[in-house]
């Protein structure tokens, strides 16, 4: 029985997260009266009232005023005309055919049309500036940073809220590896990567709310001043200083909401992006092969996949008239950087068991002998010339500092030093005299392939050298023996030897 974790906390009822295997179909249809793909009651009702027929109040204090037209459509109406917008014309119904209940004197009964609003070039561009690179684009979106809001942590802007460990420790297939790990992530490789492009779209989305927040804050105090530059001009004392104010403040608006259309032009491409990856999960094609299409430019009126569907049948029509060498698993070995000797032991596996293309094997390909031919110019067989490891090396170092002098040098590297000096003089000897020890390993712990990097294998130490010294290497030599770390139990200060004794 898999035990659970001490540091996270139950949270599910093992009955309702674990199910029998077999109990649930390909189409999860465990219960028949939900469905998960049904959108129908989550639309949203049109709600009309945002954008009223008429003014609830006359725009200036004198009552006399003619109010302006404050319809949706026709204040836009106005305002394309101004900035030389064409505006689209509506459906029109008078070409509709009367039947009997329509009558002869009174317009035809049928809903009034529908219209719809011209599209601004310069909008239309800022939100399409990304698709050339939906998915790699790493250009900052403009003004973005300007227009941070206090407290973006707590109020859900700065990142995309973090999975409970609770939760995905009762959900993830492999809790030990989750335990272990420092961080928390889906085990699927597909998952991980659809994960990824939601807390993108989440951070994109979160930009367009900061700049339709600084929007929303300037378009409130431009009401204000424009509703006080009301009153002074039915005075007749208007402020020109305020007039600049209500300029500069429309200009503020205008550069905040290009971040917003940015923001949400980027996360419509990523969304593009992350459908193609799930079409794309569907298919044979290598991680690299696969990032390169979902970065293909989007054009909404080429489809999902646009330009890149002409290279991917491109791809498809080569294989099929080369035929369809064995590539993409060593494709794959290639990016997880195995060694061309195990790319060639797969090739030759598969050659053993493929019928091979016309009178030649599959490993006489034309396309798989480039492929190794690039495979072993890309993998080379490196050998060091120097070793991985030498232990006189180590011995040169534990006789300088931070390892000598001992009256100065601290607990944790004595103990290092006598431990490593203990194992190599408690080693069996092969060489007699006294004049230097040899060490050989022990056939038993010898693997069976010995490594190029493999070289030390007899270690030849000297003989230490007690006082007096004759030289300055004798003396380096007398750093070695570990007895040197040992002291008596009356030259051990009062206050050290609990210490000393518990260890």
């Amino acid at each position: 029985m898999e035990a659970v974790s001490p540091l996270v906390p139950p949270l599910f009822d093992d009955a309702i997260l674990e199910a029998e295997p077999g109990t649930e179909d390909a189409e999860g249809d465990g219960d028949a009266n939900f469905d998960l793909l049904d959108m129908d009651g989550m639309e949203e009702e049109e709600d009309d009232s945002t954008f009223p027929v008429q003014l609830s109040r006359p725009p200036s204090a004198s009552d006399a005023a003619q109010p302006a037209d404050s319809n949706l459509y026709e204040v836009c109406k106005r305002a394309a005309a101004k900035l030389g917008i064409q505006w689209p014309a509506a459906p029109d119904a008078e070409g509709a055919e009367r039947d009997l209940y329509d009558g002869k004197r009174l317009p035809p009964a049928q809903p009034p049309s529908k219209q719809l609003l011209p599209a601004v070039p310069i909008c239309m561009k800022e939100m399409s500036r990304y698709w050339s690179s939906p998915f790699k684009s790493k250009l900052p979106t403009k003004g973005c940073s300007k227009l941070e809001i206090h407290g973006m942590g707590e109020l859900g802007l700065a990142e995309p809220p973090a999975v409970e460990p609770s939760v995905a420790y009762h959900l993830h297939p492999n809790r030990r590896s989750l335990s272990t790990s420092s961080g928390i992530s889906l085990p699927g490789k597909t998952d991980r990567l659809t994960a990824s492009t939601y807390q993108r779209m989440y951070k994109y989305a979160a930009q367009s709310v900061c700049s339709l927040n600084a929007m929303t804050l300037l378009s409130a105090y431009q009401a204000e001043i424009l509703e006080e530059m009301g009153r002074q001009l039915d005075s007749g004392s208007p402020n020109p200083a305020l007039w600049d104010e209500i300029c500069v403040v429309n200009d503020l608006v205008l550069r905040s909401s290009r971040g917003a259309v940015q923001g949400c032009g980027r996360v419509m491409g990523l969304a593009v992006s992350g459908e193609r990856a799930l079409w794309l999960s569907l298919s044979g094609l290598s991680d690299a092969q696969k990032a390169e299409v979902m970065d293909a430019t989007y054009d909404p009126t080429k489809g999902l996949f646009g330009p890149a569907l002409e290279k991917m049948r491109e791809t498809s029509t080569l294989r099929k008239q080369e035929g369809s060498p064995p590539t993409p698993t060593s494709e794959g070995l290639l990016e997880k950087g195995k060694a061309f000797s195990t790319i060639k032991v797969y090739l030759a596996a598969i050659s053993a068991c493929h019928v091979g293309f016309g009178d030649r094997p599959a490993g006489q390909h034309p396309l798989v002998c480039r492929f190794m031919k690039g495979a072993r110019r890309k993998l080379p067989v490196s050998r060091p010339l120097v070793p991985l490891w030498d232990l006189s090396v180590v011995l040169e170092a534990l006789s300088h500092h931070p390892f000598e002098p001992l009256e100065a040098v601290g607990m944790k590297f004595v103990s290092l030093k006598v431990v490593l000096l203990l194992a190599l003089t408690t080693a069996k000897r092969f060489a007699p005299g006294i004049s230097k020890v040899c060490l050989r390993p022990n056939p038993v712990f010898v693997p069976k392939v010995v490594e190029s990097t493999y070289r030390c294998r007899t270690v030849e130490l000297s003989a230490f050298h007690p006082p007096p010294f004759s030289s300055a290497e004798e003396q380096r030599l007398n750093t070695l023996c570990p007895g040197q770390a040992f002291v008596p139990p009356e030259a051990i200060p009062l206050d050290c030897r609990g210490h000393i004794s518990g260890l």
